[in-house]
């Protein structure tokens, strides 16, 4: 149920920006990337959703850190 809500959501976002981006000469570009970043937020909700603990980067990096 949660699934189907986030993908309303990003949906609904992408049909409200994609005349905006029709609009700029070089929309190819601007589609791809905002595409990509939509894409990318989309898999980053749905990972919150599915898994119970994402690391953050800074745990990440002091975990690195501390192997150094």
């Amino acid at each position: 149920m949660k699934l189907i809500a986030i993908l309303i959501v990003f949906i609904t976002i992408s049909f409200i920006d994609l005349p905006k981006l029709l609009k700029h000469n070089n929309r190819r570009k601007y589609i791809a990337v905002y595409f990509t970043l939509v894409l990318l937020g989309f898999f980053l909700s749905v990972l919150q959703i599915f898994v119970e603990f994402i690391p953050g980067p800074m745990l990440i990096l002091r975990n690195f850190i501390k192997k150094i």
